[in-house]
């Protein structure tokens, strides 16, 4: 999670036009994440995620 952070941070910084702006989804409950979209070089969609708790990634 500290490291989608800082690639947040640094993507707001650089301007970075956003599908779906970094936001915390489910904050504070047991499968909290953390996602942004948008769209790479290549014009592909990209979703960059991170779990505050990786052992949740497949819980129900």
């Amino acid at each position: 999670m500290p490291g989608w952070h800082v690639l947040a941070d640094s993507l707001i910084s650089s301007s970075m036009k956003f599908i779906i702006e970094p936001q915390i989804r489910f904050k504070e409950q047991l499968r909290e994440w953390a996602t942004m979209f948008f769209l790479g070089p290549a014009a592909n969609a990209w979703e960059i995620k991170a779990l505050e708790d990786p052992s949740q990634l497949f819980a129900k």
